[in-house]
């Protein structure tokens, strides 16, 4: 019988946790803009930098300090070494954001060629191979997901954030034609799996970011049409960001486990009988960014950067509908690999960023074939 929390997720979270408490609450931050890093300590060899920014007339803020945006960039370009220009946001399109913040995103995604679409009920519920009452082709699922973001971070180190899909299944199979004896296709779409967690940034200087979050999901999607999972479950997890000059490094090590889930009906004698096809995945994954082109104009920061991602996802625990060989209706997903490739370009301008991207498997086993993605951001 498998635990509903495995022993390294906990201690995953209590190590967490230790690191947080050891630290402490840091003291106040230093004054920052919506566009870049909390400044650095100024190197003795930058305190003699001037420049036209530098020495031009700002108004001053009542502490004393410059409101002109353009001389604290220049600030912060001087003590991170001459041209460097940090920008406080992540720059990934499908990993997940080491950068807390005050930030709503609207996404799309088009999939296809789902080969196993319940395997460890990760994004699906079990099928017909467990008698469920909806199902889809194997290997040619189809989707399409609207999912709106949102975060709120409602302390120097802390946010919150919600995420809430709505789903649409292209070709579910759908009621059977009495007349031609077939399956037909149909279009299931509704409310998917509503996301919800907390961020605690345990590191955040100098363009360096690592962050650690929790989510949890929870099953408000109608899994008998695709919709969602059936089960809640949780996730926990590590993000970083790091910045040298044109060039972002960011990552993720995530680790997701079903809470409940739909137990496999088997035979007596089928090993798998009573096991839960739900299960536990581990979510890894290491991305680039690279600007190429940035400028700051009349106060706003823009910048256009090319970005690529590795992604990957090894099950540890878990079934999977079988593809009928040797007439097996449920297989172990246990061991199952999955690693993606994704490109893409975002654009940031001021508070708002655009990004396009694709993704595609590398991997016999995969979650989709092909993906693209769209995204609209705005930051606040």
């Amino acid at each position: 019988m498998r635990r509903p929390l495995p022993s390294r997720l906990i201690a995953l979270w209590l190590a967490i946790a230790a690191v947080a408490w050891l630290g402490g609450w840091p003291s106040e931050a230093r004054a920052q803009t919506p566009w870049t890093t909390p400044a650095c300590d100024m190197p003795p060899a930058a305190a003699g930098n001037s420049s036209p920014l530098a020495d031009s007339q700002a108004p001053t803020l009542a502490d004393g300090s410059s409101s002109d945006i353009s001389l604290q960039l220049n600030e912060q370009s001087a003590a991170l070494g001459g041209d460097t220009f940090a920008v406080t946001d992540g720059v990934g399109g499908y990993l997940d954001n080491a950068v807390l913040g005050n930030r709503v995103r609207f996404r799309y995604d088009h999939l296809k060629g789902n080969n196993f679409a319940d395997r460890a009920e990760y994004l699906y519920a079990a099928g017909l191979a467990n008698g469920g009452p909806a199902g889809v082709p194997l290997g040619n699922l189809r989707y399409q997901e609207f999912k709106t973001y949102v975060e709120w971070q409602f302390h120097k180190q802390v946010s919150v954030f919600g995420e809430f899909p709505i789903r649409i299944i292209d070709n579910a199979i759908g009621q059977l034609d009495l007349i031609t004896q077939q399956l037909d296709n149909t279009q299931n779409a509704g409310a998917g799996d509503v996301t919800a967690g907390i961020r605690y940034a345990l590191l955040q200087q100098c363009g360096s970011y690592v962050t650690a979050q929790l989510k949890v999901y929870v099953p408000t999607g109608d899994a008998s049409n695709y919709l969602g999972t059936g089960h809640a479950s949780i996730e926990a997890g590590v993000l970083f960001q790091h910045q040298w000059d044109r060039l972002t490094v960011f990552g993720q090590l995530l680790d997701w486990q079903a809470t409940s889930g739909t137990r496999f009906d088997g035979l007596r004698q089928d090993p798998l009988a009573g096991d839960l096809f739900s299960g536990n995945v581990l979510n890894y994954g290491l991305g680039l960014g690279l600007d190429l082109g940035r400028r700051v104009d009349h106060c706003t920061v823009s910048r256009l950067t090319l970005v690529f991602e590795v992604v990957g996802w090894s099950v540890l625990d878990g079934l999977r509908s079988g593809n009928g060989a040797g007439f097996q209706p449920v297989e172990d997903a246990t061991g199952d690999t999955i690693v993606n490739g994704k490109y893409g370009l975002r654009y940031t301008l001021g508070h708002n960023t655009v990004y396009v991207g694709y993704g595609t498997a590398w991997t016999e086993d995969r979650w989709y074939s092909d993906l693209l993605r769209v995204e609209l951001g705005h930051r606040f």
